[in-house]
């Protein structure tokens, strides 16, 4: 598998983590008039083309990682099912992991570290 393959079975096994567990992968025409078109509040789901087993493989994968490697398979829930950006990840969870007694700092002080979100390009690329 090359490094797109994985990325793309990651992206597809947080959608299918997140989904409404309905299984359709769109809304269905019946649905909409039941529901008298009332506005959705969130957006719709799209369809995400992973099955069951090979998302339950990938969450045993991680679930693996994370019994030898906590912060990476941290770092994949909260890339993949979580959907933050390698910033966010940096900044409020990577900087506290790896300075723990400056984690009560406010992120604009001038004492707080700063993890680089490069980090966790390269964290992400070894999990």
């Amino acid at each position: 598998m090359t490094e797109t393959d994985i990325k793309d079975k990651l992206a597809a096994w947080g959608a299918w983590s997140r989904s409404d567990s309905s299984g359709l992968g769109y809304i269905s025409p019946c649905l909409l008039m039941m529901r008298g078109n009332v506005a959705e509040t969130r957006r719709a789901p799209r369809a995400h083309y992973i099955s069951d087993d090979d998302a339950m493989l990938v969450g045993a994968a991680i679930t693996a990682l994370r019994a030898d490697y906590e912060v990476l398979a941290e770092m994949v829930i909260r890339k993949y099912y979580r959907c933050w950006t390698a910033k966010e990840i940096a900044q409020h969870y990577l900087t506290d992991i790896e300075y723990p007694r400056l984690a009560h700092l406010d992120w604009e002080h001038r004492d707080k570290k700063r993890s680089d979100h490069r980090h966790v390009g390269l964290m992400l690329k070894e999990a």
